[in-house]
């Protein structure tokens, strides 16, 4: 009965806020509850540093290409704030049907205990925990109202790993393209790495170690290795560069590196 109760109220909020009128030309934010906001944690390795941040989606359907999810990030006494405060789009917005996506700031939390507060407005709270350990950052969050998780543990990255993937133009060119990929990426001193089972952020690793990474067709070809040292975005940028313009036109090339980096 009590959620029932928070969720008329919200919805009323909601009523309330959305008559609001922007000036033209001004970012108009515009309150969402009519699905789950989709939450995901991804790490960034900055130098010597591990950087955590959120990444926040919704799947309704916006009328503006460029809409973002307005948000609040911060550490504060120990608690790690999620504050969403709805979806921000242009008023002069580039028409387009696509989820809002966005990147929250980075923060860098050493291991230890935190609480978690995922708040959307000042109506929906949603508590629990957030574990940061030597292998992952665990969440623990019995309420999920509003809201739903990629995943409840995400696996820490190994420094030099770079990722990605060619979807090439004719499928039966995959097998050629692996060998090439595996090549090239061998000639710079790239070392394979058997990763753990789970959730990256960027990509997941399942049971039969299949890597899945989001913008990957099933005809495509998928990688994960070991760069030291040339895991850099300019070098990443060339090799991404010469593969597109050696597999031919409608290969699509992604290559990414753990500072969030792509070529």
């Amino acid at each position: 009965m009590q959620r029932i109760c928070k969720l008329f109220l919200t919805g009323l909020l909601l009523i309330l806020v959305s008559c609001k009128i922007d000036p033209p030309g001004e970012i108009i934010l515009i309150p969402v509850l009519e699905s789950d906001y989709r939450i995901g944690m991804r790490e960034v390795l900055v130098g010597q540093q591990r950087e955590l941040r959120f990444s926040l989606a919704t799947s309704v359907a916006n009328h503006c290409a460029r809409a973002l999810v307005e948000n609040r990030f911060l550490l504060q006494n120990n608690v790690l704030r999620v504050d969403l405060l709805g979806i921000a789009q242009p008023a002069n917005c580039t028409p387009g049907t696509s989820d809002a996506f966005t990147l929250t700031d980075r923060i860098v939390l050493p291991d230890q205990l935190y609480k978690l507060r995922i708040a959307l407005g000042e109506a929906v709270v949603n508590q629990g925990l957030l574990r940061v350990n030597p292998d992952n950052y665990a969440i623990e969050l019995p309420e999920r109202t509003g809201i739903s998780l990629d995943s409840e543990l995400l696996m820490r990255l190994p420094r030099s790993l770079v990722w990605g993937y060619v979807n090439p133009a004719d499928p039966n060119a995959a097998a050629q393209i692996r060998t090439r990929v595996r090549a090239d990426l061998e000639n710079q001193g790239a070392l394979s790495v058997d990763l753990k089972v789970g959730y990256y952020g960027y990509f997941r690793i399942g049971n039969n170690h299949a890597i899945t990474i989001p913008g990957a067709t099933e005809q495509g070809v998928s990688f994960v290795y070991l760069l030291p040292d040339k895991d850099d975005a300019a070098n990443l940028a060339a090799l991404a560069a010469a593969w597109r313009g050696e597999f031919g036109p409608g290969a699509e090339v992604g290559l990414f590196n753990t500072a969030g980096e792509a070529g």
